[in-house]
Formats: C-alpha cells, sequence, structure tokens
C-alpha cells in the first residue's frame, strides 16, 4: 500500500517526504501491525529535525501522543523518515 494523503488522517507506510508545507499536527497513531520489540517510526521536518520517535516494546503495538501537547504544533514540512512495520496515521488541523 501506498501513502494515503487525500482525507485526515493521512495513513503513512512509506518512508519520504510527505509535504514541505506548515502543517499543524493534532495527534500521531503508529498502529504497529507485524512489528517486534525495537521496531521504529521516525518523524522529522523539511530540515531534517527529528520532532517525534518511538520503539515498539512489543509485537503489534500501539502508540497514541500528540507530540505538541502545550504548543502550537505548527511543524514546516513532514518527512516520515523510518516506519519498520505498520501505518502511522496523521491526525492535522
Amino acid at each position: 500500500m501506498a501513502n494515503v494523503l487525500t482525507a485526515n488522517p493521512w495513513v503513512l507506510n512509506t518512508p519520504g517526504t510527505i509535504t514541505t508545507d506548515t502543517i499543524r499536527i493534532s495527534q500521531l497513531r503508529w498502529v504497529a501491525e507485524g512489528a517486534a520489540a525495537g521496531d521504529n517510526v521516525v518523524v522529522s521536518d523539511s530540515a531534517g529535525h527529528v520532532f517525534w520517535e518511538a520503539t515498539a516494546a512489543g509485537v503489534n503495538a500501539t502508540i497514541d501522543t500528540n507530540p505538541f501537547e502545550g504548543m502550537t504544533g505548527n511543524i514546516q514540512g513532514f518527512v516520515l523518515t523510518t516506519i519498520d512495520a505498520g501505518k502511522l496515521y496523521v491526525y492535522y488541523a
């Protein structure tokens, strides 16, 4: 499956630059189907600064987070640097 960017949330499973626009993220949800302990997901902005990463603690982990709690949530660009398994759901405002 390729990345799906036609709705909110985006559904991502393939690394790469998703957008270079400024966006506001409200939530990230990694559903790591098929993951093994130690698998991870890494997200950065267009400048290469990692702003969110997670590591699966076990098989088929699900990790929900608001990476910007207490912050504005605006970032310049969105790059899915690494995803070892599953899908990353990106909820944006």
